[in-house]
């Protein structure tokens, strides 16, 4: 579920800023972006903020897994890990 988004966003766009994923307990998945509010935001900023959420869901149960995906030095994206 993860990679092949990378992998498209890759091809199409050269980057992508940091998602992350989660496999809900009845087995389905969804995505997870994060914002900062700016238009162009630090890619480690963003990171953190999905780290954050991922650690305060793994505290309920409504989380089986999470994972999340990001690409150092994108050209398509602001900042540097």
């Amino acid at each position: 579920m993860l990679v092949p988004f990378a992998e498209k966003m890759l091809r199409e766009h050269g980057g992508f800023f940091p998602y992350g994923g989660a496999m809900m307990p009845d087995g389905s998945m969804q995505h997870f972006g994060a914002t900062d509010g700016t238009e162009h935001p630090k890619p480690k900023d963003l990171f953190d903020l999905l780290v954050a959420k991922f650690r305060e869901d793994g505290r309920q149960p409504s989380r089986a897994s999470t994972r999340t995906r990001s690409r150092r030095r994108s050209p398509s994206c602001s900042g540097s890990f």
